[in-house]
């Protein structure tokens, strides 16, 4: 799984080919507040050094904080290096052959909101298997992924679900486990499939037979489905369990 959060920094020399050393520091009897905030999927923090805000142009008037908001505010950016290379672009454009006086350092992070993770355990029965499906098409819409993925979903489920109640527990009955992530920065959701029930990899199955229907043999449709409808597929059998786990993109 990829971080939540793309970060980008930039240290641009684009007028002037003075080279730059700087340092991070603190003095140790200057007062300090701390402060905390939440950030929302989207959100961005930027920071830069004051040498952004005091270049100068041509005519030594400063760039300001003004201007830098402006930049930043113009479009929405949608990665850490959009938004620097924004507020870099409209300084050099407005410094254009002043020197630079200052060191210039940005920083820019955008949060992509954090990896959703939730699971749902039923009986491996029949009758048990709608809030399976409700779980599963609700974890796809609210996390962003259209109605034709979420019906491509559902169908997945059905068949996958269908298998373990009918041949995982030929001889008593089990549980059935379905877990959902979601990650924001790759956009792709996993759901896994869980059972204790006879090892079966359902990724050797056959391919059916479509040129002639009426030579098919009975069985492999579903499969076939889930393989078609699916980005990755990935099977194990550990720990006693039947682990096949779904990825799907989001568009």
């Amino acid at each position: 799984m990829g971080l939540p959060f793309s970060v980008y920094g930039a240290f641009p020399l684009q007028y002037t080919s003075v080279a730059v050393s700087y340092t991070i520091a603190s003095e140790e009897d200057a007062p300090y507040h701390g402060k905390s905030l939440t950030l929302k999927q989207g959100d961005a923090l930027f920071l830069y050094t004051d040498g952004l805000t005091e270049a100068v142009n041509t005519d030594d008037a400063l760039f300001g904080e003004e201007k830098l908001k402006n930049a930043l505010n113009a479009e929405r950016a949608e990665t850490a290096g959009e938004i620097c290379a924004r507020a870099g672009a409209e300084l050099s454009a407005y410094a254009q052959n002043a020197a630079q006086s200052d060191d210039i350092t940005m920083l820019a992070v955008v949060y992509h909101g954090g990896v959703v993770r939730e699971k749902i355990t039923v009986d491996a029965e029949l009758a048990k298997l709608e809030p399976v499906f409700a779980f599963i098409e609700a974890q796809f819409t609210q996390c962003g992924f259209d109605k034709d993925a979420v019906m491509e979903m559902g169908i997945i489920a059905d068949e996958i679900c269908s298998n373990i109640v009918f041949y995982a527990y030929p001889e008593e009955k089990g549980k059935l486990t379905v877990q959902f992530t979601f990650n924001p920065v790759t956009e792709e959701a996993a759901l896994v499939f869980i059972d204790n029930g006879v090892p079966f990899n359902p990724l050797n199955a056959p391919a059916p037979n479509l040129d002639n229907p009426e030579e098919r043999r009975e069985g492999g449709l579903g499969i076939f489905l889930v393989k078609r409808y699916s980005d990755r597929l990935q099977y194990e059998y550990t720990k006693k369990q039947n682990m096949l786990k779904i990825i799907k993109k989001r568009k």
